[in-house]
C-alpha cells in the first residue's frame, strides 16, 4: 500500500484545504522541511487519525472535554463558531485482500462540533470500482482500512514509537512489556502470522464445539468415555516416556560431543608431551655437543695464549737480542768493552789477588780497580750461552707467520664461541616450550573423560528402563485399543462427530505448525535484514538480535548488551524498523502465495524528526540507506536534523519536497496557528 496524497481541511494548523502529494517508485521520498511548531508532528499523527481514528497524542485531550480548539484550526473557528468540523482525506492505492486487485481508495474522516460541544466522528471509504463506498457501515470502512494498512505495522516513526521499540536503559522494565508486544505484533503482521493466528483462534473455537458435540452424543454409552479418557491418560503417559527418553538421548549426543571434545585435547596434550620429549631429548644432545665445544674452545684459548706469549716474545726477543748483539758488536770494536774476559774468569783472578802476567790485585790497587770496572761490563759464561742459544733458536722467526696463526687461531675461538650461543639460544627456546604440567593437565582431562562416560552409562540405563516402561504402556495402549474398538462397533452414532473433532484437531495441529515454521522462518530472515540495516549506519561493529521471545537486542564487540541511551538508542530502534519494512518489500516480491501466505507487502515508511541526537556519521548512513529501505518514504526533518550534505546524498530519490511554513512562527500572522505546503522544485 501506498499514498497517493493527503488533503487536511482546518486541521489544527492548517486552515483550509492543503494538499500534500506523496512519490514512490524510482524517486520514492517526500521530504517536508519544518522547524519546530511548524506543523510536522501534526501531519504525522492527521494521516494516523485519518487512517484509524482514536485519541490523538496532539491533543490537549478528549475533545468531548476539552471542545472544538483541540482539533480545529482557530481562525476557521472565529469564522465558523457555530458549527465547525475538520476534516482529513487520504488517497491510497492497495488491495484489501491478496485475491483482490489493486486499486485507489479514498479514506475521508471528519470530526464535528456544534457550538463548540463534541458531534462526533465519520468515516467514509470509497473505491474506484464502487463496490466500496460511504454507504457503508463505519466498522466495514474500517476493517477494510486495517486490511489495507493493519494499524500493528504501520511504520510511523517518531520519537514514541522509537522507545517503544529501543527504551532508553532507564525505561526500559516499565516498556518491556510495550516494547515486546510492539514488535511481536509488527512482525506477526509482516510475515502473516497474524492471519495464521486468526485462523487458529477460529479453528480452536470449532474444535471445541465439535468436542462438545462429540462428549453430547456419548453421554449414552458411559464405557467410551471412560475408555477414551484412559486412553488419553496411557497416551500422556507414553507420550511424557518418549520424551524423557529423547530428552537423555540428547543428553549423551551432548556427552558424546564433549566426549569428542575432551579426546581432541587428550590428543593435543599427548602430541605436546611427546614433542616435549623430543625437546628434552635434544636439550641433553646439545649440553654434551656444548661441553665437547667448550672443551676445544678451552683448549683454543690456551693454544692462543701460548702463542702470544711464547711466539710472540719469540719475535720480540729475537729483534732485542739482535739488536743487543750488535751494541755489544760495535762497542767490542770501539773497545768499550772487553771481548774476551768473561765474569767468573775476572772473579777468579780478584780471588788469586794476582793478576796472570804476575801483577798484583790487592785491594785499591789500581789494577784491583781496573779489573772491578771490567767486571761491571762483563758477562756469565752461562748467560752468554743461554743467550747465544736462544738467539741461535729465534734468528729464523718471522713476524708474518706469528700473525697469521695468531689470526687462525682466534677464527676458530670465535667460531666455537658462536656454536655455543647458538646451542644456548636453542636450549633456551627449547625450554621455554617445554610444559612441565602436561602430565597434570593429562589426568585431569583423563579423570573428566571417565566421568562422563560414567554419566553416559547412567543415562543408557535410564533409557534401557525406560523402553521397558514404554513396551508396558504400549501393552496397555493396545489393549484399550482393541477394548474401544470393539465398543465403537456397537456405538456409531458419535461416528460423524468424531470424525469432524478429529479432523479440526488436525488442521489445527497443522496451522500451529505452520505458524512455528513460518515464525522461526520468518524471524531468520527478518535477522539478516536487520542485521544489514544495522551494519550500514553503525560503524561500531555491534551485532543486532531479535531473540525468541520478540525482543530486539544490541550486542557490543565483547558480546554485552548495548544500545541503552541517546543516540544508540534510535539508531537500534531506526534498524529495526528499516529492517522490518524492508523484510517486507523483500517478501511482497515472492509472487506464489497461498490463501494462509499472506506474508510481506509494500509498506510507507513515514519518518517524523528520526536522527533526534544521533550524530553526523550515523544520519549519513542511515540516510543513504532509506531509499532501499521501501516503496515510498516520507520524511519530516526540521533544519537542525538535516543539512545540504544530507540532502545530496539522497537528492536523486527525491520526488517531492515541501517546506511547512507557519504564519505566526515567522511573524506573519500573530494571531494564529497557519501552516501553508510549499512546494519546491
Amino acid at each position: 500500500m501506498i499514498f497517493k496524497s493527503i488533503i487536511l481541511e482546518n486541521f489544527r494548523p492548517y486552515f483550509g484545504k492543503v494538499k500534500l502529494e506523496f512519490c514512490n517508485g524510482d524517486k520514492n521520498i517526500t521530504l517536508l522541511k519544518a522547524e519546530n511548531g511548524s506543523g510536522k508532528t501534526t501531519l504525522l499523527e492527521a494521516i494516523r487519525w485519518g487512517l484509524y481514528g482514536g485519541k490523538l497524542d496532539l491533543t490537549s485531550g478528549d475533545p468531548k472535554e476539552f471542545g472544538a480548539a483541540s482539533f480545529i484550526n482557530k481562525k476557521y473557528l472565529e469564522e465558523n463558531k457555530r458549527k465547525a468540523s475538520a476534516r482529513v482525506i487520504l488517497n491510497i492505492v492497495g488491495k484489501v485482500s491478496e485475491d483482490k486487485e489493486e486499486q485507489e481508495y479514498k479514506i475521508t474522516r471528519e470530526i464535528a462540533f456544534e457550538n463548540d460541544i463534541y458531534a462526533g466522528v465519520k468515516l467514509a471509504l470509497e473505491s474506484k470500482d464502487g463496490k466500496v463506498t460511504s454507504d457503508k457501515s463505519e466498522a466495514h470502512c474500517q476493517e477494510l482500512i486495517n486490511r489495507l494498512l493493519p494499524k500493528e505495522i504501520n511504520f510511523f516513526i517518531d520519537g514514541e514509537r522509537l522507545n517503544k521499540i529501543a527504551p532508553e536503559k532507564i525505561n526500559q522494565k516499565k516498556l518491556k512489556k510495550e516494547n515486546v508486544e510492539a514488535i511481536k505484533e509488527s512482525v506477526n503482521r509482516v510475515l502473516g502470522i497474524k492471519s495464521l493466528e486468526n485462523a487458529i483462534l477460529d479453528t480452536s473455537k470449532v474444535c471445541s464445539q465439535f468436542e462438545k458435540i462429540y462428549l453430547e452424543s456419548n453421554n449414552s454409552n458411559k464405557s467410551i468415555i471412560e475408555l477414551e479418557e484412559k486412553l488419553k491418560k496411557i497416551q500422556y503417559q507414553k507420550q511424557s516416556k518418549l520424551k524423557e527418553k529423547y530428552e537423555k538421548t540428547e543428553e549423551i549426543e551432548s556427552l558424546n560431543y564433549e566426549k569428542e571434545k575432551i579426546n581432541n585435547k587428550i590428543d593435543e596434550i599427548l602430541e605436546k608431551i611427546k614433542s616435549d620429549e623430543k625437546d628434552r631429548d635434544r636439550v641433553d644432545y646439545l649440553r654434551i655437543e656444548q661441553k665437547k665445544l667448550e672443551k676445544i674452545l678451552e683448549s683454543s684459548q690456551k693454544k692462543y695464549e701460548i702463542c702470544l706469549s711464547v711466539k710472540g716474545m719469540e719475535i720480540i726477543s729475537s729483534k732485542i737480542l739482535a739488536n743487543g748483539f750488535q751494541v755489544i758488536k760495535e762497542k767490542k770494536d770501539k773497545g768499550e768493552i772487553p771481548s774476551r774476559y768473561e765474569k767468573e774468569f775476572l772473579e777468579e783472578l780478584l780471588d788469586l789477588k794476582e793478576c796472570i802476567c804476575g801483577a798484583s790485585l790487592e785491594k785499591d790497587t789500581n789494577n784491583y780497580l781496573k779489573i772491578i770496572e771490567k767486571l761491571k761490563n762483563s758477562t756469565s759464561r752461562e748467560n752468554k750461552e743461554k743467550v747465544n742459544e736462544v738467539y741461535f733458536l729465534l734468528k729464523d722467526i718471522e713476524k708474518i707467520d706469528f700473525l697469521e696463526n695468531l689470526k687462525n687461531i682466534k677464527s676458530e675461538i670465535y667460531k666455537i664461541e658462536n656454536k655455543i650461543a647458538d646451542i644456548d639460544d636453542e636450549i633456551k627456546v627449547l625450554l621455554e616450550n617445554d610444559d612441565y604440567n602436561s602430565l597434570v593437565v593429562l589426568q585431569e582431562y583423563k579423570k573428566l573423560l571417565l566421568e562422563k562416560e560414567e554419566e553416559k552409562i547412567t543415562l543408557h540405563r535410564s533409557i534401557g528402563a525406560l523402553d521397558l516402561e514404554i513396551e508396558n504402556i504400549e501393552k496397555q495402549l493396545n489393549s484399550f485399543v482393541k477394548e474401544k474398538t470393539e465398543a465403537d462397533k456397537k456405538n456409531v452414532k458419535f461416528k460423524k462427530e468424531r470424525i469432524n473433532r478429529d479432523f479440526s484437531k488436525k488442521i489445527l495441529l497443522n496451522l500451529e505448525t505452520l505458524k512455528k515454521y513460518k515464525e522461526a522462518q520468518g524471524r531468520e530472515g527478518l535477522r539478516e535484514k536487520i542485521e544489514e540495516v544495522y551494519s550500514r549506519i553503525n560503524k561500531k561493529g555491534y551485532k543486532a538480535e531479535l531473540t525468541d521471545d520478540f525482543e530486539f537486542k544490541i550486542f557490543d564487540n565483547d558480546g554485552k548488551e548495548a544500545g541503552t541511551g541517546g543516540g544508540e538508542t534510535k539508531n537500534k530502534a531506526l534498524a529495526f524498523i528499516g529492517g522490518l519494512v524492508y523484510y517486507a518489500k523483500e517478501l511482497n516480491r515472492e509472487k506464489n502465495k497461498s490463501a494462509l501466505d499472506s506474508n510481506g507487502g509494500i509498506y510507507p515508511l513515514v519518518l517524523d524528526a528520526p536522527y533526534g541526537d544521533l550524530d553526523n556519521e550515523y544520519r549519513m548512513d542511515f540516510t543513504k540507506m532509506l531509499p532501499l529501505l521501501s516503496e515510498q518514504i516520507i520524511v519530516m526533518v526540521s533544519s537542525g536534523q538535516w543539512s545540504k550534505a544530507i540532502e545530496d546524498v539522497i537528492k536523486d530519490k527525491i520526488g517531492k519536497k515541501y517546506i511547512l511554513e507557519n504564519k505566526r512562527r515567522t511573524g506573519m500572522d500573530k494571531r494564529f496557528d497557519i501552516t501553508n505546503a510549499i512546494e519546491e522544485i
